[in-house]
């Protein structure tokens, strides 16, 4: 007798007490989910963690670069999309040095390979004076903080991000 057939022979009756079963188990599922559930409402997102994290990376680049140009940069422009070469942002600097920057949003540690990639185009492709490579992450790999100092390109990470932006005035090139 196959698996249809048995189904046929069974009454009304016996899907019944089956749908009774299946309601009950999502009731004691519900239930369950509900005492999980957190009674105090979540913490409000902070107002600079949705401003850099809650917008498209084009965004992302177009803030940085209003930071640049706040601080006194000119011919300040949005560059980055393919074939690029990892450059998003140029500008020139009050002192009429070349500025390139590359914004990574990411939260992951930032590491050598992302830093060693950029320091392969900044200066030569580019013809950068001053390179600056802007990260959401919170921390920067020992290894990426070596190459990015032998290399001569200025690193910013959350927190220095966060303090360029709360002090005109203080920007990561000076």
């Amino acid at each position: 007798m196959t698996a249809f057939e048995s189904r046929e022979r069974e009454s009304p009756g016996e899907h019944y007490w089956q749908l009774a079963g299946l309601v009950s188990n999502l009731e004691h599922q519900r239930t369950s989910l509900e005492r999980a559930r957190p009674s105090a409402p979540a913490p409000a997102v902070r107002p600079e963690v949705q401003r850099w994290f809650g917008c498209d990376v084009r965004q992302f680049r177009q803030q940085v670069a209003d930071l640049c140009r706040r601080d006194g940069c000119t011919r300040v422009s949005c560059v980055g999309g393919s074939g690029e070469s990892r450059a998003d942002v140029t500008a020139v600097l009050p002192d009429g040095r070349k500025l390139v920057v590359q914004c990574r949003r990411q939260t992951s540690t930032l590491g050598s390979p992302v830093v060693k990639a950029f320091a392969g185009s900044v200066f030569h492709v580019h013809r950068a004076d001053v390179a600056l490579l802007v990260a959401t992450c919170f921390q920067i790999a020992a290894p990426a903080r070596d190459f990015a100092a032998t290399a001569g390109i200025r690193l910013v990470d959350w927190n220095r991000l966060l303090a360029w932006e709360a002090k005109p005035g203080t920007p990561p090139w000076a």
